[in-house]
């Protein structure tokens, strides 16, 4: 039910009886495979297979493995209502606890928006973009689409590497450039762009400077 409650020894006994549907019904050797699949891939990942891959790379039938994909998601349901409905987004750090349930584990760049109202509530989260394990190509069309057709004050962009280092390339930051300057054009301020890591984040408006500014917020009227 998230990771800051459950150690990898504690999960993988929550694994094995969530599969299961108690300790003593899981053969000794499906547990082992279990173990090991966890030790080898990180939880992280292995919350994010599907049922097939699942019971393929963990030694479960389809039964169990798809008992275990049902409680890995409910685990993210759980994490994701924590945050609310409609979050307010003013801080990079507001930005990574909100979007943490959506990428953590993922093995390719997926690229968020995060279309805000005038008081920095949420509006909408749209994925734009779902690339490789280096890149989610995105075009500036692709992320004020949804922006206008949701009349959003701002938005917020976002994307994860799956490396785990959230170190911004020269492609993220000419990305960021595109995109701000898309937003004067149509008057949907980016606020921000930050990348998420595993653990940790990088807000590319905190390491400036920010594109076409002087480094501070942009203002939202509405």
């Amino acid at each position: 039910m998230g990771e800051q409650t459950v150690s990898d020894g504690g999960a993988l006994d929550a694994m094995v009886e969530a599969a299961a549907g108690g300790r003593d019904l899981l053969p000794a050797a499906r547990a082992a495979a279990l173990a090991q699949a966890l030790e080898r891939l990180g939880l992280d990942v292995v919350a994010r297979l599907d049922a097939g891959s699942l019971a393929a790379q963990c030694g479960l039938t389809e039964r169990q493995a798809t008992r275990l994909t049902a409680a890995f998601a409910l685990g993210r349901a759980v994490e994701r209502s924590a945050a609310g409905e409609r979050p307010v987004l003013r801080r990079p750090g507001d930005v990574a606890r909100y979007l943490r349930p959506f990428v953590r584990g993922l093995e390719v760049e997926t690229f968020q928006v995060l279309a805000l109202d005038a008081r920095y509530r949420l509006k909408a989260r749209v994925e734009v973009s779902r690339g490789t394990l280096d890149a989610a190509p995105v075009h500036p069309r692709e992320v004020y689409a949804p922006a206008l057709r949701l009349a959003a004050a701002a938005l917020i962009v976002a994307h994860n590497h799956p490396s785990g280092d959230p170190e911004p390339s020269p492609a993220d930051v000419a990305v960021t450039e595109r995109l701000a300057g898309a937003g004067r054009l149509v008057g949907v301020p980016l606020l921000d762009h930050v990348v998420l890591g595993d653990g940790r984040w990088v807000s590319l408006r905190e390491r400036g400077p920010w594109p076409g500014g002087n480094g501070r917020q942009d203002r939202v009227s509405g």
